[in-house]
This record gives structure tokens, C-alpha cells and sequence, in this order.
């Protein structure tokens, strides 16, 4: 009770009777209620604080995620551009080799009239 002895408490007590006792007594408690109560405050300010910059954070993550999925994005249409031609390009390789028109010892009788060679 900061600091109040019992020898003064029961002096104050003689003076004032038992109803400024209790008085003196309530004051008190309503201090220390006060003071956890303002504790209590500046506990939960911080806390939001800290959950303030956490949030800054994961909305940062979030922008950055946006990016790499715009910059994967941009490399997936190129990499569909690639493989498109690479689609065209064994097409071709395939018609060829099916037609067989590049070996002259292995090329197939054209079922067309004309000069063979």
C-alpha cells in the first residue's frame, strides 16, 4: 500500500473510524486498478503494433506473389510460343519423312504421271 505501515493505518484508522478506513483502503485498490488497467492499455497498443507491421508484411508477400505470377505468366507465353513451333517444325520433319523425298535410293514412286528422277 505504498509504502503505509500498519502502525499508520491503525492511527489513521483511530482518527477516522472504520469508514475512513475503508475509504483510505478503496482509493488504493482504485489506484492499483488504475495502473493495471493502463498497463493492460499499453500492452495491447503494442501488441496491435506489432500486428500492424505483420500485416504490412504479408500484404508486401502478397504484391511480390502478384509479380512472380505476372513475370511466370510472361514466360509461359513465350514458353507456348516455343513449343508451337516446335509443334510446326516436327510436323513438318514428319511429313517429310513420311513423303520419303530426300533419299533418292529410298524414295517412293509418285503415284502422279511426270517426270521421276
Amino acid at each position: 500500500m505504498d509504502g503505509l505501515s500498519f502502525l499508520k493505518l491503525m492511527e489513521f484508522a483511530g482518527q477516522f473510524g472504520l469508514p475512513g478506513l475503508l475509504l483510505m483502503l478503496w482509493y488504493f485498490n482504485e489506484r492499483g486498478r488504475e495502473r493495471t488497467l493502463r498497463e493492460y492499455r499499453d500492452d495491447t497498443q503494442d501488441i496491435l503494433k506489432e500486428y500492424r507491421a505483420d500485416m504490412l508484411e504479408i500484404r508486401k508477400f502478397y504484391e511480390r506473389n502478384v509479380t512472380l505470377v505476372q513475370a511466370y505468366e510472361s514466360l509461359a507465353k513465350d514458353l507456348k510460343d516455343v513449343v508451337v513451333m516446335n509443334t510446326q517444325a516436327w510436323t513438318r520433319a514428319q511429313s517429310a519423312i513420311n513423303g520419303n523425298q530426300f533419299c533418292p535410293q529410298v524414295r517412293l514412286e509418285k503415284k502422279a504421271a511426270g517426270v521421276q528422277a
